[in-house]
């Protein structure tokens, strides 16, 4: 009898670490976001992931998703870009790989005062794409927030995937497809040599 696989749902973040739904981490960013943006979305999932496949909303302090920066500022920067962020995530749709382009982050509304509260939305494509994920990457937050670059936290994520999944034990990328799962902006760091330089090493 066939075991079911296990489902991303089912892996409880714990003090230490958080849980990343593999899809999420090798989307293509057609919106390029910063490493403040990626370390907000991350603590968005988790603090949201008790309920994250039902339509509700979910409730966090502007003082979490702040960190030690002492003003707000950024952390509505980063919810705007994370609302209008497209990406493109490879999914099975009728038995057949396919291409599903999703937004990050559905409707939020933010309390004026400096010590208030944020409430936002997964949106629904998204939820569905999360409900049926089966791999994930288990990230530690001290490492999240110890890592100064964009691609250094995104090559985190792609390495604590793979980590996870018992079948594959390795994998071939073109300069292209790197680039795009790095989230390299179009136009910049085309050549293998400069990629190498300056997002991997």
């Amino acid at each position: 009898m066939a075991t079911k696989p296990y489902r991303t749902l089912d892996a409880k973040p714990n003090a230490e670490s958080l849980i990343k739904p593999g899809e999420l981490v090798d989307v293509i960013e057609v919106t390029p976001l910063t490493l403040n943006d990626r370390r907000v979305y991350n603590m968005l999932l988790e603090h949201a992931w008790d309920a994250i496949d039902k339509p509700v909303t979910h409730v966090i302090s502007k003082a979490t998703l702040r960190g030690s920066h002492n003003s707000n500022d950024r952390v509505g920067e980063s919810i705007e870009r994370l609302m209008s962020a497209v990406v493109r995530v490879n999914v099975i749709w009728d038995g057949e790989p396919a291409v599903e382009r999703v937004q990050l982050l559905g409707g939020n509304i933010e309390t004026v005062r400096n010590d208030g509260l944020i409430e936002y939305e997964i949106p629904a494509r998204l939820r569905k794409i999360i409900t049926n994920s089966t791999v994930f990457a288990r990230l530690q937050r001290e490492v999240m927030f110890a890592l100064t670059s964009k691609y250094a936290l995104t090559l985190y994520e792609i390495v604590q995937k793979r980590g996870n999944m018992r079948w594959k034990s390795s994998e071939t990328f073109t300069v292209e497809e790197l680039r795009g799962v790095l989230g390299v902006p179009k136009g910049k760091l085309t050549s293998w040599g400069n990629l190498n330089s300056r997002a991997i090493k």
